[in-house]
């Protein structure tokens, strides 16, 4: 016959099985989005990032804002997030190459963003 879990035991093992279960969706969710920028075609060779006051500032090889980068510098809606815009922008333009500048903290966009980037990424 089987051991028993006390309701503690069982409240672990569920809280252990759902965490495992959403590192599964997260990684799935990586390589999606990793096979999504390996099949856009790059609209950029180059793309830079870097941290401002207000959020993000993207720009091209020919410090040139990246369309839609704008967004990222003023934007005031507390709905959207602005890491959510800045891997949308990555993701949409696929650069070959992405240099992070003065964004030294390693948060869930940035490490998603390393991660989805891997091979283009340069800090």
């Amino acid at each position: 016959m089987g051991k028993v879990l006390s309701i503690e035991d069982h409240k672990k093992k569920q809280i252990q099985i759902e965490h495992e279960k959403s590192l599964k969706e997260y990684e799935e969710f990586v390589k999606l989005l990793k096979y999504f920028v390996d099949t856009q075609p790059s609209k950029y060779q180059e793309i830079h990032v870097s941290k401002t006051n207000k959020g993000y500032k993207v720009l091209d090889e020919n410090n040139k804002a990246v369309v839609m980068s704008d967004y990222l510098e003023n934007f005031e809606d507390d709905s959207v997030k602005l890491d959510d815009i800045l891997v949308s922008i990555l993701i949409t333009n696929a650069p070959k190459k992405i240099v992070l500048h003065n964004i030294n903290e390693n948060n869930e966009t940035i490490s998603l963003i390393k991660r989805v980037f891997k091979n283009v990424i340069n800090q």
